[in-house]
């Protein structure tokens, strides 16, 4: 299946770096993926490769005189879901490769790669390709059952036939996937493909709201039965962010407290040594670091104060650590639902005024920038209230 993408053409960068070199040393016969392509007039083709959330290019060959492209090496590359990038427009085809097979020949159609490829020495890209052809020809048909549905939504007779038309086809995806995963469970393709599939919810009777609960609660706890944490092959797979950051950002309540409970959870579940732990640890304190969410700096410093400055983020320089578990410490007394520290500050009449010293059910604090837009369109308000509001200066 080929997919559009700008391709970044630089690697991870910083400490994330490390990720792009090859690993398990020299062994027989390496690295050698021939790819041949039909209707594909350029004399370039890239290798790239899936990390986290990014794709990244690893490699670059000429055409040889013998018509195919070789990519080879003394070395095995890190198991994941590679890419064969064409040029000019970044189109791809994914390939699985495997820790320990990685010596194959590809010959394909660039206008229709799935179904004109031929895959030789590598029992797993030819199952991985089965699969993808016997799910493109299901999809036309699902599509024009679809499409009749929208044309004859007022009909209920057809309605109900063709839902039941689109429902037969679904079983018998999910039917084809599991006698495949059953017979294939060790292979890469096979814990990409699993990944992907949905915790099924089962029927819960009682009260709507109870039910509703139950079902969440199901879901939640089951969301990642169908995927290895623990499997670093995944982390060069298009499957493994897409399910982590659909857990943090759509399952979890958007709360810090829920946030952090379902974090620690993740990496107590990846544990320290792997690829995807370190990954998604610097993934989440960059992502929260940025937040524009009011409250979200409590999981950041959450995670400073529980990984980076706890020794858990052995990768970090020393100088990157003292100003992540400096920045922690500062935030940390001024997080919503902290009692605030004992600011104190002048009056009117020049007095020093201590803001545990005011007597006061609430007390407001602004503070503004001369320089700020927003600043300058809320101070109005805020000047308003204080005049119309009986309130302790």
């Amino acid at each position: 299946m080929t997919k559009r993408l700008v391709f970044a053409l630089l690697f991870i960068l910083g400490t994330m770096a490390a990720h792009a070199t090859p690993v398990n040393g020299p062994v027989p016969g390496g690295l050698k993926i021939r790819v041949k392509l039909e209707n594909y007039p350029e004399t370039q083709l890239l290798l790239g490769y899936h990390f986290g959330d990014k794709q990244y290019v690893k490699d670059t060959v000429d055409i040889g005189a013998d018509g195919y492209f070789t990519f080879s090496s003394d070395t095995l590359l890190e198991c994941g879901v590679y890419l064969l990038v064409m040029k000019p427009d970044n189109s791809f085809i994914q390939v699985i490769l495997p820790a320990d097979d990685q010596d194959f020949t590809l010959t394909t159609d660039a206008k229709d790669p799935v179904g004109k490829m031929k895959v030789k020495g590598s029992e797993e890209n030819a199952l991985f390709y089965d699969y993808m052809r016997y799910l493109n020809d299901r999809r036309p048909e699902a599509d024009s059952i679809k499409a009749l549905l929208t044309e004859r939504k007022g009909i209920a007779a057809d309605s109900i036939r063709l839902s039941k038309a689109l429902e037969d086809i679904d079983v018998n995806v999910k039917k084809y996937q599991a006698n495949l995963l059953a017979k294939q469970s060790n292979m890469l393709f096979a814990k990409v493909i699993n990944a992907s599939i949905e915790p099924e919810v089962p029927l819960f009777k009682g009260e709507e709201k109870a039910v509703q609960r139950q079902r969440y609660y199901y879901y939640r706890d089951h969301f990642f039965d169908n995927i290895s944490l623990t499997d670093d092959c995944l982390i060069r797979s298009p499957v493994l962010f897409q399910k982590v950051d659909q857990f943090i950002n759509k399952v979890t309540p958007q709360h810090p407290d829920s946030l952090n409970l379902a974090i620690d959870n993740l990496l107590g579940k990846m544990g320290p040594s792997s690829e995807a732990y370190k990954f998604f640890l610097i993934h989440f304190l960059n992502y929260y670091a940025k937040s524009n969410i009011v409250g979200m700096d409590a999981v950041y410093v959450h995670i400073a104060k529980n990984y980076y400055c706890v020794g858990k983020a052995p990768w970090t320089n020393a100088e990157d650590l003292e100003k992540i578990c400096d920045n922690a410490n500062r935030l940390e007394p001024i997080l919503i639902g902290k009692i605030a520290p004992n600011i104190t500050v002048k009056d009117k009449g020049d007095k020093p005024l201590s803001l545990w010293d005011i007597d006061a059910d609430y007390t407001i604090l602004f503070f503004w920038d001369p320089e700020c837009s927003h600043c300058k369109k809320a101070a109005p308000f805020m000047v308003d209230f204080a005049k119309n509001t009986t309130i302790k200066t």
